[in-house]
Formats: C-alpha cells, sequence, structure tokens
C-alpha cells in the first residue's frame, strides 16, 4: 500500500521516467523509449542527458524523425544554430512535406548568415503551405535586408493578407513602400497598422 500510495505521489515525468527505464531493461534497442525519456530529462531540464537520450534514439534509428527534430529543437533554444541546421536538415530529408522543419531551418541558416540557403527554405515552406505566415514573414525581413524593397512589399503584403492583425507587418509594409517612393501606399499602410 505504501509503494502504491508513493506512486500516486509523483509526477507525470516521474512516472514516465520510471516506465522508460524498466521498459529499456527490456528492449534496450527500442528508439521510443529513449526519446520519452528524454523528454523527461529536458522538462527536468538536464539539457545534456536530453540530448545524451536524442542521441542514443538516433544510434538506434537515425531516421527517427522526434528525435532529430527534438535534437533540431533543443540546439535552437541554446543558439547552436549550426547543429539546428543539421538536425532541421535532417528533419527535412525524413519528412520532406513538413513546412515547419523548412520554416525553422530557414530561420537557423539566417542566424548563420546563410541568407541564400534560408529564402531557400522559407520558399519551400511556402510551396508546401502558400498559408505560412512565419515563412512569408521571414522571406519579407531578408528582403528588407538586402534592401529588395520590390520584394519586401511583395511579401509583407502577403503577411497582411495571411494575417490583417499583424499591425507590425503593416508598418514594414509602410517602410517598404516609402523606400519605393510608395508615399501614398505607405500612409495607407501606416495607417491601418493604427487602426489594429
Amino acid at each position: 500500500a505504501t509503494s502504491q500510495s508513493s506512486r500516486k505521489n509523483l509526477s507525470a515525468d516521474e512516472r514516465l521516467e520510471i516506465l522508460c527505464q524498466t521498459a529499456l531493461k527490456f528492449q534496450p534497442s527500442q528508439p521510443d523509449f529513449y526519446v520519452e525519456l528524454a523528454r523527461v530529462r529536458y522538462h527536468q531540464a538536464d539539457f545534456d542527458a536530453a540530448i545524451e537520450n536524442h542521441q542514443k534514439a538516433i544510434a538506434i534509428a537515425p531516421e527517427h524523425y522526434g528525435a532529430n527534430w527534438l535534437l533540431a529543437e533543443m540546439a535552437r533554444n541554446q543558439s547552436d544554430w549550426q547543429q539546428a541546421v543539421e538536425y532541421y536538415t535532417r528533419a527535412t530529408e525524413l519528412n520532406i512535406n513538413d513546412t515547419q522543419a523548412y520554416v525553422e531551418l530557414g530561420h537557423a541558416q539566417r542566424q548563420l548568415g546563410q541568407f541564400d540557403a534560408a529564402i531557400k527554405s522559407c520558399q519551400q515552406a511556402i510551396t508546401i503551405n502558400p498559408q505560412h505566415h512565419w515563412a512569408t514573414w521571414m522571406l519579407a525581413e531578408m528582403a528588407k535586408n538586402r534592401s529588395d524593397w520590390q520584394q519586401a512589399v511583395k511579401y509583407y503584403t502577403r503577411a497582411t493578407q495571411l494575417n490583417a492583425n499583424d499591425a507590425n507587418a503593416y508598418v514594414e509594409l509602410g517602410h517598404a513602400q516609402r523606400q519605393m517612393g510608395q508615399f501614398d501606399a505607405a500612409i495607407k499602410s501606416c495607417q491601418q497598422a493604427i487602426t489594429i
């Protein structure tokens, strides 16, 4: 009875950890158990152990999408952009229709200054999902950074179409329009931002 009542007092992560550790004793070559154990370690802020468990899963099953994706996420959260690019690239290879993997890959590439690659990744995301706001926003931002105002207007306009309540998109659209000498349009865009 004491053992049963002490189990009831365990958190969900603690129970999952016990289950995974027990399961790994019987099936040590099951990558999903390592991935779940890594999630527990991540929630406990034991990032080194989380990475180690994800890497064990990948050593068993290199094609394990979840392990590659979560390693990419952990690398991104730690601003390890090179590792993030490596694992997001792998995620896009494992699931060529994963819009979010392409967007995250583009974000990591952008952080490394790999702008051409980042543009290509975000364009691939939009090819898969033309409604993806963040991919559109990133393309607009990269166009602005290159002073390609025509492309910036194109993508900021699309961003406002995808999310009519995005005041920042209207402000940035107005800025790009102003750079192109489209002053009336720029005023209208900024006025729209104020109304949101």
